[in-house]
């Protein structure tokens, strides 16, 4: 109890390195004290769980594997139960992605994510699937795979449909896809989307300087065909916009 308050406590401070030390530390006796004292298996599920949540804060990319693996071993008899491990480990493994692009895989996980999020769909969340789809567009955009991301912004759209609390996610979405059609040479569908864009930030007051030079990017690449970047010379598929 002594080590779990004080790990409690640097989190809530915001010290997650030394919360990492109090967790370290709790890891080498909670098994033996958890068994010997027959307690609850979501207890040490719990522990593992904000373990991984400190590793992440800390970058510890490197611990995400063995802690994953460990949370996936705790029996987890209900339906829910295997639901909130599923949602909790792939998140973390698609955030392993994120952080660490020059990993090989990543489209199996999100292969992994579509096949579980429709098996446990009704035991979810929606904020919790929506989190884990602008996730995979994030992921998508960054591996250029920009076929996959299409068919990813449509579930992440079906997702927000027109409701106000998510127009700040809306528009990010928006302009992913904006990058994924210029990156694909898909013109012809900028014209229009661009108008469309413009219009519905102006209606939901979202554009600033920011979005009005991201725009003004686009319209050019538009109204040229051709992917240029700051100093003029022509984007590649390896460098995208």
């Amino acid at each position: 109890s002594y080590i779990v308050c004080n790990a409690l406590i640097a989190e809530k401070e915001g010290d997650y390195a030394g919360a990492m030390q109090w967790h370290e530390q709790l890891m080498g006796i909670a098994e033996k004290e958890l068994i010997d004292n027959r307690e609850p298996v979501e207890y040490m599920r719990t522990l593992l769980s904000n373990y991984l949540v400190c590793a992440h804060h800390c970058e510890r990319y490197d611990l995400f594997a063995g802690i994953i693996k460990r949370i996936e071993e705790q029996p987890a008899p209900a339906p829910r139960d295997k639901a909130e491990i599923f949602i909790h480990t792939y998140q973390y493994r698609l955030l392993y992605h994120l952080n660490v692009p020059n990993t090989t895989v990543g489209e199996e996980v999100v292969q992994a994510i579509d096949k579980g999020l429709k098996k446990y769909q009704a035991l979810i969340a929606p904020k919790i699937e929506i989190n884990l789809r602008m996730n995979i567009c994030i992921f998508l955009l960054q591996r250029k795979k920009f076929d996959l991301l299409l068919t990813a912004l449509n579930n992440a759209y079906n997702l927000l449909g027109r409701d106000e609390k998510y127009v700040r996610l809306l528009r990010d979405l928006k302009f992913i896809e904006l990058m994924a059609n210029t990156s694909l040479g898909n013109f012809d569908l900028l014209d229009y989307q661009l108008r469309n864009i413009d219009r519905w930030l102006k209606q939901h007051t979202l554009n600033n300087t920011y979005t009005d030079a991201l725009l003004s990017f686009f319209k050019n690449c538009q109204q040229t065909g051709t992917i240029k970047n700051k100093s003029g010379q022509l984007a590649t598929a390896d460098c995208p916009p």
